[in-house]
């Protein structure tokens, strides 16, 4: 027996539980074929392969579907940036409003209490005009 041969049935001792006689026998049924007698010691299914389920598609199948799947992907996004946008907008024209609610508050009153009156009801309708129902982002 050469040198060589007897590295590799110390090797492939060493990788499994195998006595010396059933290495040798294994090396014989895989044509010396260390990595296979180490892998059937591991897994003894290992050239079994697992039927997939899956159909292979072909190239322009998949190219048509990351196609398909980025343009969803920026579809989305587009999405949430304009009901970003316009939840953006609404906050903008509810804060202007508070500051000339705000200026109006701190400008000196008239003693015309009717005038008074009509400033806030025009507030109060212009309020009733810009209220946008808001949606959530997601």
């Amino acid at each position: 027996m050469s040198i060589r041969q007897q590295e590799v049935i110390n090797l492939v001792m060493r990788q499994t539980d195998y006595t010396e006689e059933q290495v040798k026998e294994k090396l014989v049924q895989w044509n010396n074929n260390y990595i296979n007698v180490i892998k059937e010691y591991l897994n003894p299914s290992f050239q079994k392969k697992n039927p997939s389920s899956k159909k292979s598609k072909t190239l322009n199948q998949q190219m048509m579907g990351e196609i398909r799947n980025f343009m969803d992907d920026v579809y989305v996004k587009f999405e949430n940036r304009k009901k970003y946008n316009q939840y953006a907008t609404i906050l903008n024209n509810l804060r202007e409003q508070q500051e000339k609610n705000n200026q109006n508050a701190s400008l000196p009153s008239n003693d015309n209490g009717d005038s008074n009156k009509q400033v806030s009801e025009k507030e109060g309708e212009s309020n009733n005009h810009n209220e946008i129902k808001i949606e959530e982002v997601v």
